[in-house]
């Protein structure tokens, strides 16, 4: 059940949930379980405002809480008084501020605070019992808090380049460089004053290790370690405007270059080495209108052994280079489809099935349609003395659809690895309107996971569970 509270930002939703197992004669039960939500308000912005909004006026928070009660136990004692010892209830409440501003008119930053407090009323204790050489898990009934905050702060802007020329079809070329760093911190909550988490014997000789008096909580707890980091990335677009005589009104029509261009990465001010991260670079452009390119690319700043551990030692003073090459990758894709049929105005009934069956639809309307994608995958094996070897990956991925009747269509998809030069799987299937009914028949002959699927459903939604399905799972070939 959910509900809008009117002319107010609340909302909340009530819900239970029951799964039982005839395998292992289990029954899980959650009753209630409640959320309620506060949309961000801004508590000091002016009910009448005059004039420029002041910096304080953009400081805005949310709430949002999370309840639950959680019962397991056998189908046999599910109502004996043992299911109420294993009555689980926890609360999860969480309230991020932030508070945009401009500085500069051209430099957008925007602090932020995020605080989140848990509630339980049952934590966990571990002992070492030394006659078992074992660890003794209980469960202490009683109510017990904890908390987990972060604080951020980020600050971006664009920088915009324009050529401008006076000759020729070409008329400008723009540069929009986006650049934005950010700022992060977070306490370790392991720490004793948290009273989060305890110590515990792990063997015979001695040794501890800390755990989590909230670990086996419905909501868990705060994780261990302090963190503190710096993020910085980098986003490019470049386009350009040329001369179009079908532009009746400007005569121009915009060409994009490269739809995004961008780069990323932190540095940890909390670790005692391997601050940097891996950077990485990634893109997507369209050649021609017609064909989808993405690629990217992961370089490490760090030297690696033989087996791939990053060593805190920069390539730059062993191998005389910035980064090493870890992985890239490079995908092209297009299709082809021939043109629509003349399918008329949606009814409600086809209206309602599409909305409620997405992922299952089959459209009828294009006659036949054919999809290719060309993948490449590039990983690099270095040692540490920068000697390189690549192993990398092709496939060309084929798919398409073919209207055989106006209610009969077929369908096929299928890969080639250039590598190995062999089909990896391939699959057909087959569909059948049957004006209130719909039948799909699915069938992977060949690959890793071989399977069938024969699915009669209806198509109504108010009986979208209403279906016979046959299927064979793939280790049953």
């Amino acid at each position: 059940y959910s509900q809008t509270i009117p002319y107010s930002p609340f909302n909340f939703t009530i819900s239970a949930d029951h799964t039982q197992s005839t395998l292992t004669h289990l029954v899980n039960v959650s009753l209630p379980t409640f959320a309620f939500n506060m949309n961000t308000i801004y508590p000091f912005r002016r009910p009448l405002a005059i004039g420029s909004e002041k910096w304080y006026e953009k400081i805005g928070f949310s709430y949002s809480m999370n309840a639950e009660n959680q019962v397991s136990n056998a189908d046999s004692l599910f109502f004996s008084p043992s299911t109420f010892q294993n009555l689980e209830t926890g609360f999860r409440h969480n309230i991020p501020v932030s508070a945009p501003f401009q500085v500069f008119k051209f430099l957008t930053v925007t602090p932020g605070f995020n605080y989140s407090e848990i509630w339980s009323l049952q934590t966990t204790r571990q002992n070492w019992d030394p006659e078992t050489s074992t660890i003794d898990y209980d469960t202490i009934q009683g109510f017990a808090t904890t908390r987990d905050f972060n604080f951020s702060v980020s600050s971006s802007t664009r920088v915009y380049g324009i050529v401008k020329f006076k000759k020729g079809k070409l008329q400008a070329i723009r540069h929009v460089i986006t650049p934005s760093i950010g700022l992060s911190y977070h306490p370790d909550f392991s720490e004793p004053q948290w009273n989060t988490y305890k110590t515990v014997q792990i063997n015979e000789e001695g040794a501890t290790q800390r755990y989590s008096i909230f670990g086996n909580t419905i909501y868990g707890g705060p994780g261990q370690g302090k963190s503190g980091s710096i993020n910085f990335s980098l986003a490019n677009n470049l386009e350009m405007k040329v001369f179009s005589k079908k532009d009746t009104l400007q005569q121009t029509r915009k060409v994009k270059l490269l739809d995004a261009l961008n780069l990323g990465g932190s540095y940890n001010l909390a670790a005692d080495s391997l601050n940097l991260s891996v950077i990485s670079i990634s893109g997507r452009t369209k050649l021609f209108d017609k064909f989808d390119i993405n690629f990217g690319s992961r370089f490490d700043p760090y030297i690696a052994d033989s087996n791939g551990r990053r060593l805190n030692q920069f390539e730059w003073n062993v191998n005389n280079r910035l980064a090493r090459l870890t992985n890239a990758n490079l995908s092209v894709g297009t299709s082809f489809q021939s043109k629509k049929g003349t399918i008329t105005e949606l009814t409600d009934l086809q209206r309602d099935y599409l909305s409620y069956s997405t992922g299952e639809y089959i459209s009828f309307d294009v006659p036949w349609n054919l999809a290719l994608s060309y993948s490449l995958f590039l990983q690099s094996v270095n040692s540490e003395a920068g000697d390189d070897s690549l192993t990398f990956t092709q496939t060309l991925n084929i798919s398409g659809g073919l209207n055989l009747t106006k209610n009969w269509k077929l369908t096929a998809s299928t890969s080639y690895d250039f590598v190995n030069k062999e089909f990896p799987t391939a699959s057909l299937g087959i569909y059948r309107d049957l004006h209130c009914w719909e039948m799909s028949i699915q069938w992977v002959p060949f690959g890793v996971r071989p399977s069938y699927s024969f699915v009669l459903r209806v198509k109504a939604s108010v009986l979208q569970d209403l279906k016979l399905p046959k299927r064979s799972d793939w280790n049953e070939f």
